[in-house]
């Protein structure tokens, strides 16, 4: 154990008394002392001044083993604790003018420590040296301390520290900078995706008012164009017909006109329609026959066959419970979702029409209907009417024995021929224009 024979250096520590700065040739003498087996080194706090060989050694702290190695290499503080931290953080705390706001980290001062050359690392070993006795000077060996050496290592030390300390006040003004440019830049990121989430919701508002207005004027093009149609092909008034209240299919008396059973159903129909003076004018096949047939014959052009599949549609949905029956009837089945599903399909360009497709045209155009058919049972010209009544689509009856229709008033009326495909195939039965007598395709 160390001991001190002044109170002023008994047992204080390091911040309690500031350490004397020593002379040009100021020494610290231990006086060496023995009792019994036990050696101590007590020292003094009076300053001598011998000359540096009267400098002696302490048995107890330095083996005489070592004494050989330590003649030949230059005096200065023991490596032997370099790495421990704890040591080296109160090294380095100590030095004057420093305290624990300018101590480096434990990497720093390792780094510092191992590259400070050995005339650098005296003044820290002659900073202890004159200190009173404490454990720290178990890190320490005595040394030769010149002034000069202290001023200039303190001098570098502070040196150092402030290049540490500028280039971490750099170093944080470039990390600010660029934590400002990062933030302008996504400020500026967001703002441009604003705007280009505006633009695009100015560009689809323009598009559905474009939509909107492209849409009316194609139902006021259209209206007009179905309200021009003043052409009608009436019925003879001598004909008869009276008007069931449900729709069927049931064939119409047949005529006296009659055909070749060995010739195809179209070619039975074209050649009884052209006997009794009408023309079949077929438009083209696929799925929208119907309706190319109908724009045909209505409006002089096919090319509208998809405003008049829309406004069959349209009549449908709208008068659902006329509708309805007709339509489960046609496709078998009697849940909620048949009707809907049914008028979904039959809006789909190319979806073949059929006979309620027919009603809801005489109905919603105003007109009559007359489908022409080959009836192959007996061999002759049949057909079914589909009047424009509010309440009623149906087919005609006639009194038995009758060769033709009479309607109860002259109401315009609208031919098509329909035949049968030879493979059985529904899908492939085929819908045509028809021109009652007097009128030819194209003219209306």
């Amino acid at each position: 154990m160390y001991s001190g024979s002044s109170s002023l250096h008994t047992r204080k520590s390091i911040q309690e008394v500031p350490p004397p700065r020593p002379s040009h040739s100021a020494r610290v003498i231990p006086i060496s002392s023995s009792t019994d087996s036990n050696t101590s080194t007590t020292y003094t706090s009076s300053y001598q001044h011998p000359p540096p060989s009267a400098y002696p050694t302490s048995p107890t702290r330095v083996p005489a083993s070592r004494t050989e190695k330590r003649r030949t290499r230059p005096a200065g503080i023991s490596l032997r604790y370099y790495d421990d931290p704890d040591a080296l953080g109160s090294l380095f705390g100590s030095f004057p003018g420093y305290g624990a706001d300018y101590e480096p980290q434990y990497g720093d001062r390792r780094t510092l420590w191992s590259n400070l050359s050995d005339p650098s690392r005296y003044p820290f070993a002659g900073l202890f040296q004159s200190l009173p006795p404490s454990p720290y000077h178990s890190y320490l060996e005595p040394t030769y301390i010149d002034p000069s050496e202290l001023a200039a290592a303190e001098h570098r030390y502070r040196s150092d520290f402030r290049a540490a300390v500028e280039e971490s006040v750099v170093s944080e003004a470039a990390r600010r900078r660029r934590v400002a440019e990062e933030e302008e830049a996504e400020r500026k990121r967001k703002k441009r995706e604003r705007e280009e989430q505006e633009r695009k919701r100015r560009e689809k508002e323009a598009m559905e008012r474009t939509d909107e207005l492209i849409a009316a004027q194609l139902q006021e093009d259209e209206s007009a164009l179905f309200a021009s149609r003043t052409s009608y092909s009436y019925l003879s008034p001598d004909d008869t017909v009276s008007y069931p209240s449900t729709l069927s299919l049931s064939l119409a008396p047949p005529s006296s006109l009659s055909a070749s059973s060995t010739t195809t159903p179209r070619a039975n129909l074209f050649s009884a329609l052209r006997t009794a003076n009408y023309t079949p004018y077929d438009v083209g096949a696929g799925g929208d026959c119907l309706f190319l047939s109908l724009a045909q014959t209505h409006l002089g052009t096919p090319t509208h066959h998809s405003s008049v599949r829309r406004r069959i549609v349209s009549e449908i949905r709208a008068h659902r419970d006329l509708y309805e029956p007709d339509v489960l009837a046609m496709v078998g089945r009697e849940d909620d979702a048949a009707f809907e599903e049914y008028c979904a399909r039959m809006e789909r360009q190319g979806e073949c029409g059929d006979a309620v497709c027919v009603a809801a045209f005489a109905r919603s155009e105003g007109v009559d209907v007359v489908v022409w058919f080959w009836d192959e049972k007996t061999g002759k010209l049949g057909r079914v009417l589909f009047e424009h009544s509010p309440n009623s689509v149906t087919d005609s009856d006639s009194d038995s024995g009758a060769s033709a229709h009479k309607v109860a008033r002259a109401r315009p009326v609208r031919n098509l021929g329909w035949y049968r495909s030879i493979s059985g195939d529904e899908t492939m039965n085929h819908y045509v224009a028809v021109y009652p007598p007097g009128e030819a395709p194209g003219r209306g």
